[in-house]
């Protein structure tokens, strides 16, 4: 039995069923089961229409059911969220699927509220399924089935655990097609920056994905090959089901590695991955290479380190000559940039900047991607660089391929270091041997960190906050450290020890992480009465 959908890989194998992608094999299909993230907010309008486009695309005679639909509305108030192009595809939406099924699940009482009081649907059409603290979801589930005469309850648990986590990798655009092509990079100039250009056609759209730096850089910006675009690209790629034509030729090295080993790789441990076919021709001429050693500037704990280890390290053809800044999810200027500008200045090493459009032009997943996403600034240069050093934020004691489309690239960094190599170009761990209290001890004296160091998730700020996660974490080891007024600069040091106990009650509930457990074991030695009063009022909430 074939079963299309829009999630394929949310139900795992089972003799007798083939879970296909939504809109694969019209013919074969017997059944359609649709689940959906939290993507009925107005900027949602396309991907809506897209499933109705699909489903659509099947015979009328094949049932179809979506299992967990949600609205972004926030409140119960669903009339002040009115969206008229939203609403109408949400209705063709529903119109296609109830010609195929009694009725629709949803996640939660809002949605509930918005199919029937704002779209009309009559209440015996819409059931909900799923509602997040709920102990009868199963019920609901089963209930839902069974009114429906879907006999899949098999599928009951793959099912509610995407209800819990509702996330999709990928989703077919109207105009899916199978192939990406990347055209010859080329070159062009403006306001004193060079722009290193491709045209990339996805889906019939031709969409130019560029890395801009200034224009001293102009010679060492790799025009020749497809290295840069074909990291970009990957990554979407794999998650879209498509594969890669480039017109210009490839590093034959890189080219090997992608096919060979980290394709087969990525996608023998994650099947949610498509197995794209990169079809390109491979160069091994000798390139012009500058001598460039860089490592990337964030101005992050692990940035930090790395500057700490390589600019004055004992491997003299190894130490650094540059920084780079790049690539960044929050824009392409600001703060993230000047900061790391001052922090350059003061260590005395040039800094790379690179804008680009990537983060607009592919929308990745940033955790997901975050590797390849800065390595493509760093091959847009690949002529300067000899050696880059990426900072890494874990030792590889995490490495972990199995579910890695969901997964910091973090973990399964070691594999991409070893892949993203070349004969004349090195990619390698910054600081992959120590751990984050030991990064933060070794950092907590240098100067340029003690002035620059900011590890906040809102780094468009003047200071750290103080108050998000990493703040905190990093507070609680600066604090472990005795080194909080070495940072005064850069936060708040008396906030931070007035409000003191409201840190360690999130150390306890952190305490078993990996990169606050040997804290909370150092406070629990030094002061147990505080981590005890923390502790309490953790256990209360």
């Amino acid at each position: 039995m074939k079963i299309a959908s829009n999630t394929p890989n949310s139900f795992y194998p089972r003799d007798g069923y083939e879970f296909i992608q939504l809109g694969d094999k019209s013919e074969d299909v017997s059944l359609i089961i649709i689940m959906l993230e939290k993507n009925w907010g107005s900027a949602s309008v396309e991907k809506i229409r897209a499933l109705t486009h699909w489903i659509s695309s099947y015979h009328r005679e094949i049932p179809c059911y979506i299992i967990g639909c949600e609205t972004t509305i926030p409140e119960k108030d669903v009339s002040r969220y009115r969206h008229e192009e939203r609403d109408n595809a949400v209705r063709a939406l529903c119109d296609e699927v109830l010609k195929r099924s009694v009725s629709i699940g949803v996640r939660g009482e809002i949605t509930y509220k918005y199919l029937t009081e704002i779209l009309g649907y009559e209440a015996n059409k819409i059931d909900v399924i799923f509602e997040a603290n709920a102990h009868n979801n199963n019920d609901k589930l089963t209930s839902f089935l069974k009114k429906n005469k879907l006999e899949v309850n098999f599928l009951i648990g793959n099912i509610l655990s995407f209800q819990a986590q509702p996330f999709v990798i990928y989703e077919r655009s109207i105009g899916f097609e199978r192939n990406i092509f990347i055209s010859h990079p080329y070159l062009t100039t403006e306001n004193n920056k060079v722009r290193l250009s491709a045209d990339v056609t996805i889906d019939g759209q031709i969409k130019t994905l560029w890395s801009e730096t200034d224009e001293v850089y102009r010679q060492f910006l790799m025009v020749e090959r497809s290295d840069a675009f074909l990291c970009a690209i990957l990554p979407f790629a794999m998650r879209a089901g498509k594969d890669i034509f480039c017109e210009a030729p490839v590093s034959e090295q890189f080219l090997h590695n992608l096919n060979e080993i980290l394709i087969p790789q990525l996608c023998t441990h994650d099947r949610r991955l498509y197995k794209t076919e990169i079809i390109a021709s491979g160069d091994s001429s000798p390139m012009f290479c500058g001598n460039g050693v860089a490592t990337g500037m964030s101005c992050g704990v692990d940035s930090f380190y790395t500057v700490n280890l390589y600019k004055e390290s004992k491997f003299k053809s190894m130490n650094l000559t540059h920084l780079y800044c790049g690539n960044y999810l929050y824009g392409n200027d600001g703060p993230i940039y000047e900061r790391a500008e001052a922090a350059a200045k003061d260590l005395g090493l040039p800094l790379i900047r690179t804008s680009t459009n990537i983060n607009e032009t592919l929308r990745l997943p940033h955790l997901y991607t975050h590797f390849f996403k800065t390595m493509f600034g760093v091959l847009s240069l690949r002529k300067l660089f000899r050696i880059y050093y990426y900072s890494s934020a874990e030792d590889f004691s995490h490495f972990q391929l199995k579910d890695n489309s969901v997964r910091d690239t973090a973990q399964f960094e070691l594999l991409l270091l070893y892949v993203f190599g070349c004969y004349d170009f090195q990619v390698i761990t910054g600081g992959g041997k120590s751990d984050r209290v030991e990064k933060t001890k070794a950092i907590s004296s240098l100067l340029t960190a003690n002035k620059y160091l900011n590890v906040c998730l809102y780094p468009n700020k003047d200071i750290n906050c103080g108050k998000c996660a990493k703040c905190m974490r990093t507070l609680l080891m600066l604090d472990c450290l005795e080194s909080l007024d070495n940072f005064k600069n850069v936060f708040d040091i008396e906030a931070y020890k007035k409000n003191r106990l409201d840190s360690f009650v999130y150390l306890v509930s952190q305490k078993d992480t990996d990169m606050l457990s040997m804290v909370y074991e150092n406070f629990l030695k030094k002061e147990p009465e505080l981590i005890k009063k923390a502790k309490n009022i953790y256990l209360k909430k």
